[in-house]
């Protein structure tokens, strides 16, 4: 089928449902003639590989290959509504609830609000102190108004717009350990 995430975590020889315990590699083409940087920051051949990073990185949502539909991957649920901003009027609110009691990094450590917090906006407010471009991903949340972590678990995101798109932003960005990248980065 198609090269996308869900077909990559199905890939196998013919007549091997699990793989044939040799035969494993999968050689993969791109788009440039040679990848220069496997930093998800700074993803220089954004649209061969940001699919890659996915499989090293999750996101909080994930589109269902059959329906197209948003679904919970991250997130355990969320839940989408309005508010009245004093400048901007009628806006979009996201409120997520992460499975970061199940979901962990390789290291063991728990996913919490905080990292997607880092990722969404600490992390850009980190490279621009340095003099550093943002991350790839931020025109993609770059309509975020105000992210408030409710608790280890639950955080709501308050956009300063009102958008279909709202859940489109958010769907397909990366989440980065913060114990891990916020070191890198300083």
């Amino acid at each position: 089928g198609a090269d996308n995430y869900w077909s990559f975590l199905n890939m196998h020889p013919a007549g091997y449902e699990r793989g044939d315990g040799e035969n494993m590699t999968i050689r993969l083409g791109y788009h440039s003639p040679s990848i220069h940087s496997l930093n998800p920051i700074y993803n220089p051949s954004i649209c061969c590989l940001s699919s890659r990073f996915q499989l090293v990185y999750e996101s909080l949502l994930k589109r269902d290959p059959y329906t197209g539909e948003l679904l919970p991957w991250l997130a355990e649920n969320y839940a989408v509504g309005t508010y009245t901003h004093p400048v901007y009027g009628p806006c979009h609110k996201i409120k997520f609830n992460i499975c970061g009691r199940y979901a962990m990094w390789s290291d063991g450590t728990p996913l919490t609000a905080a990292d997607v917090y880092f990722t969404f906006v600490e992390l850009d407010d980190i490279l621009k102190a340095h003099g550093l471009p943002p991350p790839w991903w931020k025109h993609d949340i770059m309509n975020i108004l105000d992210f408030k972590i409710l608790d280890p678990y639950n955080f709501e995101v308050l956009f300063n717009c009102s958008s279909i798109c709202v859940l489109d932003w958010i769907a397909d960005q990366i989440i980065l350990p913060k114990h891990i990248w916020k070191p890198i980065v300083k």
